[in-house]
């Protein structure tokens, strides 16, 4: 699809798409935003091996791929950050962004498993503080084929 606007992109998947309801397609290809966004299965070949073949999902699997969540929190720094780490089921937790004064990005990592969602919620308003962004982190394809082919 390099070339291509981003109208003839969608019209590229959507054909791609359809063509695979009756046929096999194989789609050779290292841009794998492009595997992501088209493919429902997909085979990772290393040095003329396979290293790697399932859904997306799968592969993250099998790569050893985490779930992450990253919250945007409102509230002091140190109190936050000693919060989430002290957590139950929190693997680990880190301060990846400053926004504001008292805005910070953090990343966490709950035990495999474990839906932080409530907890952390709970935490958060029980100290009087504030989420403004909260996103499960999707591990890449790029993330997996870089595991899988090291």
């Amino acid at each position: 699809t390099t070339g291509l606007d981003p109208n003839q992109i969608i019209e590229i998947r959507s054909l791609i798409k359809e063509l695979a309801k009756e046929k096999t397609i194989i789609l050779s290809t290292h841009i794998l935003g492009e595997v992501s966004a088209t493919c429902d299965r997909v085979i990772i070949i290393n040095k003329g091996k396979i290293a790697g073949e399932g859904s997306p999902a799968e592969l993250a699997k099998k790569a050893g791929a985490r779930e992450l969540i990253y919250v945007k929190i409102k509230g002091p720094r140190e109190e936050v950050f000693g919060k989430l780490k002290a957590m139950e089921n929190v693997v680990k937790a880190e301060i990846k962004d400053k926004e504001s004064e008292n805005v910070y990005g953090y990343e966490i990592e709950p035990r495999t498993g474990i839906d932080l969602r409530e907890s952390l919620s709970m935490a958060v308003m029980n100290n009087g503080w504030s989420i403004l962004e909260f996103n499960k982190k999707l591990v890449s394809l790029e993330d997996v084929f870089r595991e899988l082919t090291k």
